[in-house]
């Protein structure tokens, strides 16, 4: 597996595959504006297409501020999943961004959600890849989500701190 990012741009071949997996990965009361997550959070927010050598297998949603670097959004290619490109990006990552604390969300395991099995997988995942659970939980878009973190504890002061600094 040889991975790398390529920084996505509205000018970028990759870019209608990112966004059509984008949209095909999360639920719409889930999802962010594309254009937004390519240049919005005040310039910083970044869309990178992920390659295995020349192959197209995922994308990943970042946006940083100081040390703490947070995932938005996160797909592999439905026919490419459970093959370890998911934590080969997670690794990648680690590397690329050495000194960071990595958060991401996960939605909160509901035994009536339709869509439960996916919630303890993605839970699953994030911890055999060396994240842990935080003290952050809220409350978007009619789900709640729990926050996990790697490279170091993210507080909920500093959490809210992280969100205050892109609000409007």
């Amino acid at each position: 597996m040889d991975l790398r990012f390529e920084l996505l741009t509205d000018e970028d071949p990759a870019y209608d595959r990112v966004k059509d997996l984008y949209e095909a990965a999360f639920p719409a009361n889930e999802r962010r504006p594309f254009p937004e997550l390519m240049g919005g959070f005040r310039g910083s927010g970044e869309v990178y297409a992920v390659y295995d050598e020349d192959l197209f297998v995922g994308m990943i949603s970042l946006l940083s501020l100081r040390d703490i670097t947070h995932i938005l959004y996160f797909a592999v290619l439905p026919e490419l999943r459970d093959r370890g490109y998911g934590s080969g990006i997670l690794t990648l990552l680690g590397k690329d961004r050495p000194g960071q604390r990595i958060i991401a969300d996960v939605e909160t395991p509901e035994e009536d959600a339709p869509n439960n099995e996916e919630r303890n997988m993605r839970i699953e995942f994030y911890l055999r890849n060396g994240y842990e659970f935080t003290e952050i939980a809220y409350r978007w878009e009619g789900e709640d989500y729990r926050v996990l973190s790697n490279g170091g504890n993210v507080t909920g002061k500093e959490f809210g701190g992280f969100w205050h600094h892109y609000r409007p």
